[in-house]
């Protein structure tokens, strides 16, 4: 009997078993954790994996600018970047704020009004109200 052949089986075996448990685990634990997310929460989610996804990716796609101008906000922008937007919009929930597109120092926000409205709100870096339009 060859037992280098029978520890490298054993080997391969635990590995699958690992993997396995892990993929197993992991679609559970999503599964489960949608749930108890609000909306706003689950895309600031979304938006982190698919950023670190794209983040981990060494391809070059030969698109660098687009993807150095994501930043992350830090909690007062985002604070002083929401009420400047709900103000513009006289109310209602915001559902993402994030940097601007645009490059520079701004921000763009998505405000729900209490009539059901999506409205894109785009701030300078002061949190002044540069555009205001019905997101479609």
């Amino acid at each position: 009997m060859d037992t280098t052949k029978l520890r490298s089986r054993r080997v391969i075996l635990a590995a699958i078993t690992a993997v396995s448990a892990l993929v197993i685990g992991g679609t559970a634990w999503a599964a489960t954790a949608t749930g108890d997310l609000r909306h706003s929460e689950r895309e600031r989610v979304g938006s982190a994996a698919t950023a670190t996804e794209s983040s981990d990716d060494d391809s070059d796609d030969g698109d660098d600018a687009a993807e150095n101008d994501e930043r992350a906000l830090t909690a007062s922008e985002r604070a002083a970047a929401e009420k400047a937007a709900l103000a513009a919009v006289d109310g209602g929930s915001v559902e993402e704020v994030e940097a601007s597109d645009e490059g520079g120092r701004g921000y763009e926000a998505e405000v729900r009004d209490a009539d059901n409205t999506v409205w894109e709100v785009e701030l300078d870096a002061r949190y002044r109200v540069v555009s205001k339009t019905v997101d479609d």
